[in-house]
């Protein structure tokens, strides 16, 4: 009795998703396709996987058991066949669009590259407008997002989240304080861009004026919005990873208590994923090591 690669990897993703709604939507397959392929396997096998809940399904004592066995099996297979496509078409070609710099991208692609070396990633940085950072354009394979955004037709995988920071003229008073509360910073201009989403406009500007005289600034640019606040001219939130990687002198990080998190996600057309490889090969490589993993700022 020997289970197929592809049982033991639905099996996988219902264990680490919880549920079979969410999992159906990781693997594109219909729930009740996917069901019926866990009672497959539970029929070769000869026992339960999963002990089914309300909302949400748990490993039984033999699933438990068996967990371990099946990552080996799916990882030697997924690492058997990247092995075979490198020899039969030689280097191929990833473009990952992003904003902003974060530890966690680096260590994403540094763990892909570890599996496949035969991939060539290009890194292709946006303007700060670009909230899509060209998925929406087509111009790249994927792209790390800053959530929230309008997802049209775009599949994500959350890499990390974190808290967000006021970034303050070093002289302003609320620069001195350990932390601090959206509506204190009613009173001070806003830095702004281009951005047309409304719901990353929302979220980056969450008290902002929208409009009158001096309202806000207006920027293209990271070193555009970190020179306008050391001029003291306005001052903007950005993800606290922000102090350690693109700190300058001038400029206080400083906690906003009550501001909505930060989410950096890796986002894909799920046509790309069916059409290419490759793009299917990262998106994998990119949950195991987000399970396995605490990736910087997560």
């Amino acid at each position: 009795m020997e289970p197929k690669v592809r049982l033991l990897r639905y099996f996988l993703t219902v264990a680490d998703a919880g549920t079979f709604t969410e999992a159906a939507e990781i693997l594109h397959v219909s729930q009740p396709a996917l069901s019926q392929q866990i009672k497959k396997l539970e029929g070769e096998l000869g026992f339960a996987l999963f002990q089914r809940g309300t909302r949400r399904v748990t490993l039984t004592p033999r699933g438990r058991d068996l967990i371990s066995s099946a990552r080996q099996v799916v990882d030697a297979a997924e690492t058997y066949r990247s092995h075979a496509r490198s020899l039969a078409g030689g280097t191929r070609e990833l473009t990952i669009g992003y904003r902003a710099a974060h530890e966690a991208i680096r260590a994403v692609i540094d763990a892909f590259r570890a599996e496949r070396p035969d991939v060539d990633i290009k890194l292709r940085q946006y303007p700060m407008a670009a909230t899509h950072a060209g998925l929406d354009a087509g111009d790249v394979d994927l792209a790390v997002l800053r959530l929230p955004v309008v997802l049209h037709d775009l599949q994500t995988l959350a890499l990390y989240s974190e808290p967000r920071v006021a970034l303050l003229p070093e002289g302003h008073t609320l620069a001195r304080r350990p932390h601090i509360y959206l509506a204190e910073l009613a009173g001070v201009p806003w830095i702004t861009t281009t951005a047309q989403d409304p719901l990353w406009q929302a979220h980056a500007q969450p008290i902002a004026k929208r409009d009158g005289p001096d309202a806000s600034v207006v920027v293209e640019t990271l070193d555009e919005f970190l020179e306008t606040v050391v001029a003291g001219r306005g001052a903007g939130l950005a993800p606290a990873s922000a102090a350690r990687l693109y700190s300058r002198p001038g400029v206080a990080f400083v906690e906003v208590v009550d501001a909505e998190p930060s989410t950096g996600a890796l986002a894909w057309r799920r046509e790309a994923a069916d059409a290419n490889p490759v793009v299917a090969d990262f998106i994998r490589s990119a949950r195991r090591f987000v399970r396995d993993q605490r990736l910087p700022g997560s």
